[in-house]
């Protein structure tokens, strides 16, 4: 009898990541679904930012993530090796968009208590080429959520029944659902109180007053 001779198969190497990111925003790359038929992943290599440099190594685990500080594409490879010593590469191209510049401001520096007063986010816009604002949200009571929307709208009113300091915010969404923040602290006027008096009173025709 003739021994069969044994067939080593090269790992398969795939790997999923958030495709597109914005500048800024955690880029998180998984290579769970590599797998090797005959044996078993040994190791997990990572190129993140295209220099030829597997900078990104682990026995064990097959996630990585990355923060990019510029817009552009990124040919992200992976390179998985089995048990055995064999290698098999992967690569795809990541999109980095910018995020949403967000510009909001008053009608009104310093507004009046129980007056109207209207905010506008004109001019906030995406600088990546073809992109647009698809949303704009409004924090108007300070507490961090964005409670109110106003679609594609730029402009939203409101009064302050009370003086003093108040905070709201202006959260503005780009066409990749990226978001960029604008809070505004704004101080509201206390109405003066209107006193008047008359003496003597009552007066009598031609007294003075």
């Amino acid at each position: 009898p003739v021994n069969p001779i044994p067939v080593d198969l090269p790992p398969l190497a795939s790997f999923t990541m958030t495709n597109p990111v914005a500048v800024g925003d955690n880029a998180l790359f998984d290579a769970s679904a590599s797998r090797d038929i005959d044996g078993s992943i040994a190791k997990y290599e990572w190129d993140l930012n295209a220099d030829g440099v597997f900078e990104v190594r682990s026995a064990s685990i097959p996630k990585a993530s990355r923060i990019y500080s510029f817009p552009g594409t990124v040919a992200v490879k992976l390179r998985v090796t089995d048990n055995r010593g064999r290698t098999t590469p992967a690569c795809k191209t990541l999109t980095v968009h910018a995020k949403p510049v967000a510009l909001l401001t008053p009608d009104r520096a310093v507004p009046t208590a129980g007056d109207l007063v209207t905010y506008r986010a004109t001019g906030s816009f995406d600088p990546d080429l073809g992109s647009f604002i698809r949303e704009y949200l409004w924090d108007l009571d300070g507490n961090g959520s964005f409670e109110r929307s106003t679609g594609t709208g730029q402009f939203v009113s409101m009064t302050f029944p009370t003086a003093g300091p108040k905070k709201i915010a202006l959260r503005v969404i780009d066409r990749d659902y990226a978001f960029t923040d604008q809070v505004l602290i704004i101080r509201v006027n206390k109405r003066p109180t209107a006193v008047v008096s008359a003496t003597p009173n009552p007066a009598v025709v031609n007294q003075p007053v």
